[in-house]
């Protein structure tokens, strides 16, 4: 790594995630409510939804990210570069939403927002549609 560029990198031989629909995790109940289980992190039906590969969302028959739209659409983000956003030392507000604390971890343009281990949403802001990362 070069002096100039000091930012933690992922690491290369950790184990890969699955990078796949809803459907494919397996699943933990945790107040009612059911996640699947990524590597380190609980995610929403919706935050996976906003992962997908940005070439798989029109090529999954019946399985179209529902929840995005053209404002807010998949973010096209690995599930290692997701974790890799939230464990980096980068910019994180706390807000609260009902009573429950959640971080957003912001990298650039993206932002992963989180509940303790549970990830919420993943959210790209404008500008920057069509392009992912991971």
């Amino acid at each position: 790594m070069s002096p100039r560029n000091k930012r933690k990198q992922p690491e290369a031989n950790k184990e890969k995630l699955l990078w796949g629909t809803y459907d494919q995790y397996p699943k933990e109940i945790r107040n009612g409510r059911e996640y699947a289980r990524i590597g380190n992190f609980l995610y929403t039906q919706h935050a996976v939804e906003h992962m997908f590969p940005i070439h798989v969302v029109g090529g999954i028959k019946g399985r179209v990210a529902v929840n995005t739209s053209e404002d807010h659409g998949p973010s096209g983000l690995s599930p290692q570069f997701i974790e890799h956003i939230i464990n980096s030392r980068n910019i994180k507000t706390l807000h609260v939403v009902n009573g429950v604390d959640r971080i957003g971890h912001r990298d650039g343009v993206f932002k992963v927002v989180t509940e303790g281990d549970i990830v919420i949403t993943i959210q790209r802001d404008g500008g920057d549609k069509g392009r992912g990362r991971g």
